[in-house]
């Protein structure tokens, strides 16, 4: 089970508490490779990896800036790979992130990497040449250092080595234990100094194999009338499993063992502080001063009260102005594609360029919500790619992302206004983590992101056969809601052909376009119909056909013996199949099918049949009722699947009549 712990380090020359044993030091040395190193194998460890970490090593820590009359936060980082084969060579492509804020930038140093291998009955060495190493600017806050390790191949080991000196007190380095592939030997020490206090939480499913805390009483250090001691914090993991790619979880980040820190507060010389954030409600308060976020709702009302015309929503209700309001922002301005919990852009840069980020567009919908009269504040979220809020302790450099939150009657409904194709009282999938944090004055207030009301895609299927009997031709109506609707029309608006490749996936053919629905409205279902031709099966004068043309999921998504982590489906969905399908002259259904029905707190599985006259109607419906389920449900739902796959696949079969020839 996951473990959480939220400790802060005030670091002050009293805590000197120490815990753990610390090992034996591990043999990887770095710099100092071994032919029992080269000759390791990917046998050796479970899974039988493409790579492997031999070695990781962070430490950080603080030195004297100079000319700010201060400190820098420092990070070294000296790491050993072995690669083992093919699968394992994107471990040689090397990242380093640096932090900016545009003013100034992390600078990195003592930037060293070396390739080695085992060649002519020796170790040869191939050092980086640092002229191949260049920068990418990930956004407006990140540069990623880049470089390609030289001369790797099946069995090499690499090493990289390199220090970083940031000002942002604020971006002490995080740690990852685990990664996608083993690790032997992983170790972080972070030396404190009495300056800064900070709060972190360690992720992990175990606790670690070492976590000390000491007092370096070995060096004696003096900033200004103070003399103190750096206080250690080490903690070591050895022997950490690769993670392992299961389906549906939200993301990594909410499983890898890792430890994530956040500056909590500032001890001054003088002996007064200040702390950076103690509780939600300071965050809070912290927000709504803050002139990209609170200020930058009032500013927008003030331009809302000179350029809205309110004549606008006269008359309309609560649900109707809201429905106005995000279609407003969506016509007027556009997602510049980055998220952000605060406005990139000053109100006058947004209203002049009409373009801007997350926090642009949604604190502007909360500021003309509020202008319209209306209960609606922001709220502030991680999406599910950046993993979820844990609220034991207020870290905002957890969230990336603002939506609205307005009351409409006696509901709360969830806004954002980025996406055109997303209706307006529903978040974009991306969004649909564990919770937000309401961002209201004396309040502390958490609302759930998840949503229960089931998204819906039916398929109504219409199958005749050709005159030669060799193959169908089939009309399929599609309709889809909410964000099976959504993902329809992004895939639409992006490239239309895209729409027919899951048919031709199929083994059909298609006959003429694709005509298509409310595509442009995105309040109401989305819908699509294709004509396609696909072949049968003939078999001793017997005809198989599946009804649902394959189209039915057919392998099952839960591949593992057993599960660790909750499954996470995004949203409750539904998907129903009726297929109608007219029997051939000279022919008649051998049986239907056995009806099957489920209907529990996780699922609900209702497959029948119907046959009247020259016609056969069979319906299949399943429905995931949660968007979540916990990891001791994955064996019912593994068993479910491999019960929808036999059932929604069957095929039909069609029968010779007696005395009747093919035509």
């Amino acid at each position: 089970m996951k473990k959480h712990w939220l400790i802060a380090l005030p670091l002050l020359l009293s805590f000197s508490a120490s815990f753990g044993v610390v090992p034996d030091k591990p043999r990887f040395v770095y710099g100092q490779i071994t032919k029992e190193d080269l000759e390791l194998k990917s046998s050796d460890f479970p899974g039988d990896p493409g790579a492997a970490y031999e070695f990781d090593r962070g430490k950080s820590g603080f030195i004297v800036n100079k000319q700010e009359s201060g400190f820098d936060v420092t990070f070294e980082r000296k790491t050993r790979i072995k690669i083992f084969n093919k699968a394992g060579y994107d471990y040689s492509e090397i990242e380093i992130p640096l932090y900016t804020d545009g003013n100034s930038i992390e600078q990195i140093y003592k930037l060293e990497a070396c390739t080695y291998n085992w060649e002519n009955g020796k170790i040869t060495r191939t050092p980086l040449d640092l002229k191949n190493v260049y920068e990418e600017k990930i956004n407006a806050n990140w540069i990623d250092k880049k470089f390609a390790m030289p001369n790797v191949k099946d069995g090499s080991i690499i090493e990289f080595s390199y220090t970083i000196i940031s000002p942002y007190k604020f971006n002490l380095h995080d740690w990852y234990f685990q990664h996608r592939i083993p690790t032997v030997y992983s170790e972080y020490s972070v030396a404190m100094i009495p300056f800064y206090e900070y709060v972190f939480t360690l992720q992990s499913p175990a606790n670690p194999d070492v976590q000390e805390s000491y007092e370096d009483r070995s060096i004696s250090r003096r900033f200004g009338t103070v003399e103190y001691h750096n206080m250690i914090h080490r903690f070591v993991m050895k022997d950490v499993p690769a993670f392992d790619d299961e389906e549906y979880i939200t993301s990594d980040e909410d499983h890898l063992r890792k430890i994530d820190f956040q500056l909590a507060a500032i001890h001054f010389s003088d002996g007064h502080s200040t702390a950076i954030i103690s509780t939600w409600p300071d965050l809070i308060k912290e927000l709504l001063k803050d002139h990209d976020f609170g200020k930058y709702i009032k500013s927008s009302k003030s331009y809302l009260k000179k350029n809205f015309n309110e004549n606008e929503i006269k008359g309309k209700s609560d649900n109707e102005k809201l429905a106005y309001a995000v279609d407003y922002v969506k016509k007027n301005f556009s997602w510049d594609g980055r998220y952000g919990k605060f406005a990139s852009k000053s109100l006058k840069e947004f209203t002049r360029e009409q373009t801007g980020n997350i926090g642009n567009l949604n604190l502007f919908l909360t500021a003309l919500l509020q202008q319209m009269g209306m209960d609606a504040e922001p709220v502030i979220l991680s999406t599910r790619s950046n993993g979820q809020i844990h609220s034991e302790y207020p870290m905002l450099q957890g969230f990336n992302y603002v939506a609205t939150l307005v009351k409409v009657g006696d509901k709360q409904v969830l806004a954002d206004a980025s996406e055109p194709y997303c209706p307006f009282d529903l978040l974009p999938d991306r969004c649909l983590s564990n919770k937000g944090l309401v961002v209201k004055e004396d309040a502390q207030d958490w609302v759930n992101l998840r949503t229960y009301m089931p998204s819906a895609t039916i398929d109504n299927i219409r199958i005749d056969f050709t005159s030669d009997l060799d193959s169908i031709k089939a009309k399929i109506k599609r309709k889809a809601t909410l964000y099976d609707a959504f993902r329809l029309r992004k895939t639409y608006k992006k490239a239309p052909d895209n729409l027919t490749e899951p048919f031709k996936e199929h083994g059909m053919t298609m006959l003429g376009d694709v005509s298509t629905e409310n595509m442009d409205n995105a309040a109401e279902r989305v819908g699509m119909q294709v004509e396609v031709q696909s072949p049968d099966e003939i078999i001793k004068d017997r005809i198989y056909v599946a009804p649902f043309l394959n189209l039915p999921v057919s392998e099952n998504p839960f591949k593992q013996n057993s599960r660790t982590y909750p499954v996470d489906i995004t949203y409750a969905k539904t998907r129903t199949f009726v297929a109608t399908i007219t029997i051939p002259d000279g022919y008649t259904l051998q049986s239907l099918p056995d009806e099957y029905t489920v209907d529990n707190k996780r699922i609900h599985i209702e497959y029948k049949g119907l046959h009247s006259g020259n016609q056969v109607v069979i319906t299949g419906t399943y429905a995931l009722k949660s968007p979540v389920y916990a990891a001791s449900d994955y064996g019912n739902l593994q068993f479910y699947f491999t019960e929808i796959i036999k059932k929604f696949n069957q095929k039909l079969v069609f029968v010779k009549s007696d005395g009747l020839t093919k035509s």
